[in-house]
């Protein structure tokens, strides 16, 4: 999609939920303009993540409801991949899924906006 619709569609969340800071891997060269940090590889961009990191993976077992609670983790890192991907190899028992009624892949704006509802939701009680 063009640059400036997807960086629109991220900026929508990231002034929804406060978010801090996007990370992107790899580096598009039509992206460089907006403040987002990018990265060449997904191992350089993980290591440059402060907090927990909390893998959104459909084929992970525990629930998001599971992420611990922000008074526990102040700082989250959710990370996303595309369809085509796998972190698979970063995850180290960190990883959580999105349960849908139906079983399919989830644009990555997408499980973001889930989980970061679904995590302002158990931060406000």
């Amino acid at each position: 999609m063009a640059p400036e619709l997807e960086w629109s569609i991220w900026r929508q969340l990231k002034g929804a939920f406060n978010i801090d800071k996007f990370i992107f891997s790899p580096v598009i060269e039509n992206m460089k303009s907006c403040p987002i940090s990018q990265y060449d590889t997904m191992e350089e961009a993980i290591s440059s993540c402060v907090g927990r990191l909390v893998f959104l993976e459909p084929w992970a077992k525990r629930s998001l409801s599971e992420v611990p609670q922000i008074d526990e983790e102040p700082n989250i890192c959710f990370i996303l991949s595309d369809t085509s991907q796998s972190n698979q190899k970063f995850v180290d028992n960190n990883d959580y899924r999105i349960r849908t009624p139906e079983n399919t892949d989830l644009y990555g704006v997408n499980a973001a906006a889930i989980a970061l509802s679904h995590y302002h939701r158990v931060f406000e009680k």
